[in-house]
């Protein structure tokens, strides 16, 4: 459905995945014996999308009140593309929210691959197919450029940590120099994002496959977790 790639004059985060094919006026072309699109073997592969952001910015701010101390992290993203492999894994097996109305019939836009789809009148699709029994609609209506979800943005609380330092009257023991604090430290807190999968950021890939990775493939992993930590600072 996708590989990562690179093109003349794009980015090296540049997606390809397979595309409709199309006639020379960029309609799908539709299979007349059935109503859906052309077998996957007869699409083409292209560029789809570029995973790296337009820009990011991480925002660090520090409060202090007599004894304790507020230190929190927002990291933003802004641009850049993110293939939902999950949610297309969801989709061919019934299991997307968009499936749910599969006893519906329903005619894919597009033209019949008949001769015609290249004339100045091309036939219109019109055959009405009922996924419920045709499960083929969810194999031959997708392509992995209906899945590239485009220019993604997320705020995202990195970390934010609240500390108390003790008083001098209580470690004054260990010398005029010393200090001890008592810290909380919580870690993903906070996400907001225009991505409907569940974390841009997630995927099961490291950057041993070359290049810049699996940054910007979702595929299929967990979210990060809600982090918590507890600890003693000790200054001698």
């Amino acid at each position: 459905m996708f590989v990562r790639a690179v093109f003349i004059g794009k980015s090296i985060g540049s997606l390809s995945a397979t595309q409709f094919a199309r006639n020379d006026r960029g309609d799908i072309l539709i299979n007349p014996q059935n109503g859906l699109p052309v077998l996957p073997s007869e699409t083409t592969w292209g560029y789809v999308g570029d995973r790296i952001p337009d820009f990011t910015l991480g925002i660090v701010n520090k409060f202090r009140y007599k004894d304790f101390t507020l230190n929190f992290l927002w990291d933003t993203r802004f641009g850049g593309d993110v293939y939902n492999l999950l949610g297309y894994r969801m989709y061919v097996y019934g299991l997307s929210e968009h499936t749910l109305n599969r006893e519906e019939p329903r005619v894919v836009k597009g033209v019949l691959k008949d001769g015609l789809e290249n004339t100045d009148f091309p036939t219109p699709n019109t055959i009405a197919v009922t996924p419920y029994y045709t499960s083929a609609y969810f194999y031959n209506n997708i392509t992995g450029e209906k899945f590239i979800e485009k220019d993604i943005w997320t705020i995202r609380l990195r970390d934010i940590t609240l500390s108390y330092n003790l008083p001098k009257k209580v470690i004054r023991r260990l010398g005029t120099r010393s200090s001890m604090s008592l810290f909380c430290t919580l870690t993903d807190v906070v996400l907001l994002t225009n991505y409907s999968g569940l974390d841009p950021e997630s995927n099961a890939n490291t950057p041993g496959l070359g290049g810049i990775g699996g940054f910007g493939i979702d595929y299929g992993n967990m979210t990060r977790p809600l982090g918590m930590n507890f600890g003693l600072r000790l200054k001698l």
